[in-house]
């Protein structure tokens, strides 16, 4: 087996031929070659060894991430092969260890790294010997020809060391799979998800910026008069930042508040309110006994009639006056609600200084005060929408050319040269032959991360498309921003179904063997058969919980933030009324506990492992005690969840029929593809669905439910659920 091992440096934003700054390379033992523009771009022999090595299928490719392959397919490189990442390769040794590089080097290979880049304010820095700085940004083309002695030179050293350090900790990585009997696992189930990934990352989600931007329109004014409603209604000042932690938390918890606050003034009026008060020059401050007590006939002509104290809003007071604004602050009556616990920061473990803002704690305790619902179900959700999705999205979106068929139009090799001027080319890429004919079209290329989670799930970012909304109108409407030929697949009831197959329970077998509808069965064993379409929610949404091994606590919080305000002694009551219904679910459940406390660790369907030795070391210690018995549940279904539709998506992405419809997404338990054609065949339709509900491989004592539904966009394809976000918990 050859093996090469790649690592490469680029300015930050969207991938380009530009932002490449070096590709380092080393096959095997090799030494390691580093190549700047002058050896990739105009393909010196190097740089045709580096084309053929990558574009070799029989060749292995290493990276610490799939940021560097991601990036070279994105600008034009064909890269084949199997893919090896050794982010994936330590999470399969350990899902509880941190990832990043410095520590797996030095946990692994006994090295440490070279820290010489810094990434700050968006831009990337590199230290030279002499610890100067070098902004990344500013280097022009030119830079890559020089060859005399210098930073640049000295940038291609630190590019080999990165290399070299990156094959050593292969190495030792490598050989621990193979002494803990976790090799297989390595090279047939996350390699080829791995390969799946970066072929779908690379494809991108159609979307119109347009209609991104005329939706931020729409819902900007309703979002500032629910931000001014709350304000006006609890009596705070204008100033009051409904997004501030602090200032929200002062505001929620305390009974009296006092806020800091500066009000701008023009130069020119603090000038004269100086200069009749005493002052001598503008810089200079006085007294607030000087201006507060001066009597009007020392005001300037303009200002005839009114007393300083007029010019400043009511309940304002002034401490200092400064050049061109006055400094004070703010008395209001708080909420004095009861404080929430501090969150707790998920790499230190350490708790925060002030009692958590978020909403599902807010909603948990404070679910009957009307202000903090409206912050939080109404405010708070638009805000989201706003500053998250729709006015990051036009500038995260790469626009790109040719019609709106499943493949991206990527530069030719010649264009990565530089060489090439020709407007309409034509790009070969392994789903598709387009033509592009000069017409732009926007994509976003969200990356999905296989280490994201402790069980297996994907997670997603730069944009996170996994937390996409998806109910109610809104949720509509974002969804249909995505447009294109496309086909949504969504499997029905995955968690439930697999519950029902762990754990035998009689009445969900016979719910899915039935085709019964699981929520209404939920909802009805709780509330009678007279089950309201309210009631029928959340029985779904206790469902879900139960999937993720959620206690009471969870499901409150979760049933508070869907709009339905619940207590944690009310959702207990739910949870009990479930197990005496679901008598063989909470049986296993119960047994699964005990089993992680005797062995430490659970067993997804696939043979994925969660390792949850430590949660059980201290047995005094009942909440880490109480974590390791959900996490106990939660691996084992999610975790098998996730084996289910990796397989699927592997196996798609191997058959001839996907290169005519690539998948695009994966977003919890829905898969987004495009058709070439609209609409698609039902054969077609009919072979997706049978590879996402058999192709998997395993053995289901319950049927699973696949369906793939057309459309000129993600709404009109396929409605999806928030839930799953809720529940899932990242590394």
């Amino acid at each position: 087996m050859v093996t090469l091992f790649v690592d490469i440096e680029t300015k930050v934003g969207h991938p380009s031929s530009e932002g490449l700054l070096l590709v380092g390379y080393a096959v095997d033992e090799d030494s390691v070659n580093v190549l700047d523009r002058g050896g990739w771009g105009t393909r010196t022999a190097d740089g045709k060894h580096l084309d053929a090595l990558l574009a070799h299928p029989g060749v292995t490719k290493v990276t610490q991430s799939t940021y560097d392959l991601r990036y070279l397919k994105l600008i034009g490189w064909d890269v084949q092969g199997d893919l090896h990442n050794t982010m994936v390769m330590a999470h399969t040794l350990d899902e509880n260890t941190p990832l990043d590089l410095d520590w797996l080097t030095w946990h692994y290979a006994n090295l440490s790294m070279d820290k010489r880049l810094r990434r700050y304010a968006g831009r990337v820095y590199f230290r030279d010997d002499n610890s100067t700085e070098h902004d990344l940004e500013t280097i022009e083309p030119s830079d890559f020809l020089s060859y005399v002695d210098g930073p640049f030179m000295r940038f291609q050293a630190y590019n080999a060391r990165d290399v070299d350090a990156l094959r050593k900790l292969y190495q030792a990585l490598r050989e621990r799979l193979d002494e803990s009997d976790w090799l297989d696992y390595f090279l047939n189930e996350q390699v080829p998800w791995t390969n799946t990934l970066v072929n779908m990352e690379t494809r991108g989600l159609p979307i119109n910026i347009g209609a991104v931007e005329a939706l931020a329109e729409e819902y900007k004014p309703e979002h500032d008069r629910l931000g001014a409603e709350l304000v006006k209604e609890a009596s705070l000042p204008l100033s009051f930042n409904l997004n501030s932690g602090d200032q929200l938390a002062a505001y929620l918890f305390g009974r009296v508040v006092i806020l800091n606050d500066t009000l701008l003034y023009s130069k020119e009026t603090i000038a004269c309110l100086k200069s009749c008060l005493g002052g001598e020059h503008e810089d200079c401050d006085i007294t607030i006994e000087e201006w507060w007590n001066s009597p009007i006939g020392t005001l300037p002509v303009g200002y005839t009639g009114y007393h300083v104290s007029e010019l400043l809003p009511e309940g304002f007071v002034l401490d200092r006056l400064g050049r061109d604004r006055v400094h004070g602050h703010w008395t209001v009556k708080g909420r004095g609600l009861a404080p929430t616990p501090p969150t707790k920061d998920k790499v230190t473990g350490k708790l925060g200084k002030r009692p958590s803002t978020s909403s599902p704690e807010l909603l948990y305790m404070h679910a009957d005060d009307s202000w903090v619902r409206k912050l939080c179900l109404e405010y708070r959700k638009l805000e989201k929408l706003l500053t998250t999705y729709l006015t990051k999205w036009p500038v995260e979106a790469v626009e790109t050319r040719g019609g709106s068929g499943g493949c991206i139009d990527r530069p030719s090799p010649d264009k990565v040269a530089g060489t090439s001027s020709d407007a309409s080319v034509v790009v070969a890429t392994e789903e598709c032959t387009l033509v592009s004919t000069g017409s732009t079209h926007h994509r976003l290329y969200g990356r999905f991360n296989q280490t994201g989670t402790v069980t297996g799930r994907l997670s997603s970012a730069g944009p996170n498309l996994q937390n996409v909304p998806a109910r109610g109108e809104r949720g509509k409407a974002c969804r249909g921003l995505f447009q294109g030929n496309l086909v949504v697949g969504d499997y029905d009831q995955l968690e439930m179904r697999l519950m029902a197959h762990f754990s035998e329970d009689p009445q969900m077998l016979k719910v899915f063997r039935n085709g019964e509808d699981p929520h209404l069965i939920t909802a009805q064993s709780i509330f009678g058969p007279a089950a309201t379409e309210e009631q029928r929610e959340i029985g779904k949404t206790l469902n879900f919980a139960q999937g993720y091994g959620a206690g009471s606590k969870k499901v409150a919080q979760v049933l508070s933030l869907a709009g339905y305000p619940t207590t944690k002694d009310t959702a207990a009551g739910y949870l009990a009324e479930m197990s005496r219904f679901y008598r063989g679910y909470f049986r296993w459940k119960q047994h699964i506990m005990e089993k992680a406390k005797r062995t430490g660790n659970v067993q997804t369907i696939g043979g994925g492992r969660r390792r949850l030795r430590a949660s059980f070391k201290d047995v005094a210690n009942w909440k880490l005690v109480s974590y390791g018995e959900r996490q106990a549940v939660n691996a084992i279904i999610q975790g098998s969840a996730a084996d289910i539709i990796r397989r699927a998506m592997v196996a798609w992405d191997a058959l001839p029929l996907s290169k005519y419809m690539p998948m695009l997404a994966q977003v919890h338990d829905e898969v987004i593809f495009q058709h070439s054609a609209m609409p698609p065949s039902a054969t077609s339709l009919q072979i997706l669905q049978s590879t996402f509900e058999e192709g998997h491989g395993f053995s289901l004592r319950v049927p699973l439910l696949f369906e793939p539904h057309a459309g000129s966009s993600w709404a009109a394809a396929k409605d999806g659920t928030d839930l799953i976000g809720l529940f899932e918990e990242e590394r």
